[in-house]
């Protein structure tokens, strides 16, 4: 009987402590003994250790730790590697030497957890040193490295919840000073570094751990973060060992990678807890910032963006509010490391996986909802059209999904995403996509220095027959490409969340890229001799690249954010050269709308705003804008016959807010604008034009106020008519005399 063995060693222990450390004890530690006498052996120390309310004279658990805490600490590494070896073997019952090996791994495993809950209940027999310096500061962070193995998986939950017990036991100060008693800092960068390198890894690179073992691990980093700062708040005074240096820094860059991916989370809980952890990192930073520098921390790199991001990203007013302060701080992460540019990829590298799953999940409950149906009823004449559309080589957005897995790549969906709540998967790629927008600026950052240095090298090399004189194309590009794509997704939600990043969480120093991408999709837009291609694809993704640059303009971006929309001047020239030429309908009547917000929100911040002719170019919006008034174009005698009476009502509301929409927008090009021409009189003509479209629009208003939006109209009328003659003063004198 076991128990009877645990019970007679005990009391041999007692009656003859020495001898039986010097002879049962070895004995039962010796590699070639049976596995039930190590069991027996270590159950009967955990019953000592236990021990409370011992007799004075009685031998206790100190007393083996010179003799025996070494070979116990031995024992646990050996059986640690146990573990990988029986999540290889749990599943193989057909084999009977494989289930002879598992359940002697079984064994070992219950002898290991233990060995564990006997360290956690006397830290110091785990810690107690046997040999030279060196060597104790190896084998504790083999300890320490091995216990964070066991608390990092899920095969075993028993030894997983002692471990993690013990390895935040083990974390305190005073058992900290036990890592390296002769050099405690020295010791606790070594070890401390390992152990959060270990979990970090888990973090990043384990697919299949499911949103609760997730939140778990991030909530023992957490803690051990804590436990970490309480030590080095004690040893402020102590300069980390330079030696440490490298092992420092890959620990911080590793963390960094794993908070950041996990931010992503659609549990806001896990967001909190990673928001928390860069607070706890920020703290390190603030306790050795006399110490250190950028190239031994990368948190410090960004310190002022982590520390905001900890003091606004927690879990307050809701899972949306969350997020919105996690990309606006994450925004103001704009300094390349190795970690953040290393956690922009994972989540890049992610985003492609599950924008694979939202789609077929999407298109799963399209097809349940009879969507297939719908699709089987297609014209077809509107078929033969977009085949007709290809073969004149017209290049455009594309919307459909195949297009877009291409792109995205022919990896299979995991199965982890396949079981998850499509609910949870869309939150997640949602949050992906806002997170991959806003920390864009660290792989901007990083590919101008690559293209910088490739410059360089070409400068440098110039009889390698300019192989490298062209920049390849980065992933910013491909990135943006993708969301192009995805813009016009048959999709919703899809789209409207991909819009809604673009526009608001884009990180500034990504906007030339945005606009360079836009610029050559709607020029995609436009065959060989400049007949524009009006599919419903073309036309959704003129409306959607309208509404991004509005969204741009009209948050909270700063002048030196706005100056990099370099391309707007011939972005806008593009979009209303496509937009003009719309027949008449609700959407090309909403389409004009917010191209004429665009307009008025681009002179809105024209200060900050670069153009390469400005008064050319603003001159030549207002003529062109002014002809989408009623007085000219969209009259409602121009509304076809053949519509319904709704769409009818709808398209002459329409018409008066575009109207009022027209006019800001030609007030707003008007303010400050010299008229355009070769000499006087071109411009007096142009003068004569406007005054006279603005006084009849006036007098109109006056007599047939139905017909417009009152008071809206007469005094954006107003108003643009005083600008024009403000700024042409010496051509609108003789109109008013």
């Amino acid at each position: 009987d076991e128990q009877l063995m645990v019970d007679c060693l005990i009391s041999a222990f007692l009656l003859s402590p020495r001898k039986v450390m010097n002879s049962l004890f070895v004995e039962c530690l010796d590699k070639n003994t049976p596995l039930l006498f190590k069991r027996v052996l270590v159950s009967a120390l955990l019953r000592i250790a236990n021990e409370k309310n011992a007799l004075p004279w009685n031998p206790v658990i100190s007393d083996i730790y010179s003799s025996h805490s070494g070979s116990l600490r031995k024992l646990f590494l050996e059986y640690v590697e146990g573990m990988n070896k029986f999540i290889t073997l749990r599943h193989s019952t057909n084999d009977k030497k494989q289930r002879q090996q598992l359940e002697r791994i079984n064994t070992q495993l219950d002898i290991l957890t233990q060995l564990i809950e006997l360290f956690t209940v006397d830290p110091v027999l785990a810690l107690y040193p046997q040999k030279v310096a060196s060597q104790d500061l190896e084998e504790t962070k083999k300890l320490m490295v091995g216990l964070t193995t066991c608390a990092s998986q899920y095969t075993k939950l028993s030894i997983k919840t002692k471990a993690t017990n013990c390895l935040l036991v083990l974390h305190k100060e005073e058992n900290i000073e036990r890592w390296a008693p002769k050099s405690p800092s020295d010791g606790f960068w070594e070890i401390s570094s390992a152990v959060n390198i270990k979990l970090a890894t888990v973090l990043i690179e384990e697919k299949g751990i499911t949103t609760s073992q997730i939140s778990d691990l991030i909530n023992i980093l957490e803690e051990i973060l804590n436990l970490r700062n309480n030590f080095l708040e004690r040893f402020k005074d102590t300069p980390p060992d330079p030696n440490s240096k490298k092992l420092r820094f890959s620990s911080s860059s590793k963390l960094e990678i794993a908070l950041l991916t996990h931010l992503c989370s659609g549990t806001p809980e896990i967001c909190s807890t990673c928001v928390r952890c860069f607070g706890l990192l920020c703290t390190e930073v603030d306790i050795l910032r006399d110490f250190i520098d950028d190239t031994e921390n990368a948190i410090a790199a960004n310190y002022n963006a982590y520390k905001l991001l900890a003091a606004t990203g927690q879990l307050s007013t809701g899972r949306q509010a969350q997020q919105k302060n996690i990309r606006t701080m994450l925004k103001r992460v704009d300094r390349y490391t190795a970690g953040n540019y290393a956690a922009w990829e994972e989540v890049y590298s992610r985003w492609r996986l599950y924008t694979k799953a939202v789609l077929r999940n999407k298109e799963s409950n399209a097809e349940n909802s009879g969507a297939s149906s719908s699709k089987a009823n297609v014209p077809k004449s509107s078929k033969a059209s977009k085949a007709e559309g290809k073969g004149k080589g017209k290049k455009q957005a594309k919307s459909n999904n195949v297009s877009n897995e291409a792109r995205i790549g022919n990896q299979a969906i995991p199965k982890i995403l396949l079981e998850k709540n499509p609910n949870e998967v869309f939150s997640e790629w949602n949050n992906q996509v806002g997170f991959l927008c806003s920390l864009s600026a660290v792989v901007m950052n990083q590919e101008m220095s690559k293209k910088n240095n490739n410059n360089n090298n070409n400068n440098n090399n110039n009889n390698n027959n300019n192989k490298r004189n062209t920049f390849k194309s980065g992933i910013m590009e491909d990135f943006m490409a993708q969301l192009l794509e995805l813009l016009v997704s048959t999709i919703v939600p899809v789209r409207e969340s991909v819009k809604k990043m673009l526009g608001n969480f884009l990180s500034p120093v990504s906007f030339p890229v945005l606009l360079s991408s836009i610029n050559n999709q709607t020029g995609n837009l436009f065959g060989s001799a400049g007949q524009a291609d009006f599919s419903e694809n073309s036309k959704l993704f003129v409306e959607q690249a309208i509404s991004i640059l509005n969204l741009i303009l009209e948050s909270n971006n700063d002048a030196d954010d706005l100056s990099l929309l370099t391309e707007l001047e011939d972005l806008i020239t593009i979009l209303l050269k496509f937009v003009r030429q719309l027949t008449l309908n609700v959407n090309s009547l909403q389409t004009k709308y917010k191209l004429c917000q665009l307009v008025e929100n681009t002179m809105k911040k024209r200060n900050v705003i670069s153009f390469r002719n400005e008064y050319q170019f603003r001159t030549e919006l207002v003529e062109n804008v002014l002809e989408w008034s009623s007085e000219f174009s969209n009259k409602e005698s121009s509304i076809p016959d053949n519509i319904d009476a709704s769409t009818k009502r709808q398209i002459k509301k329409l018409i008066k807010e575009l109207d009022v929409q027209v006019m800001r927008a030609i007030s707003n090009l008007l303010r400050g604008l010299p008229l355009q021409g070769e000499d006087d009189e071109a411009k007096s003509k142009s003068f004569s034009k406007f005054f006279t479209f603005f006084t009849r629009l006036l007098t109109r208003c006056k007599k047939d106020p139905q017909s417009v939006l009152t008071p809206h109209l007469p005094e954006a009328t107003v108003e643009a008519l005083s600008y024009l003659v403000t700024a042409n003063i010496e051509h609108g004198l003789e109109y008013f005399v």
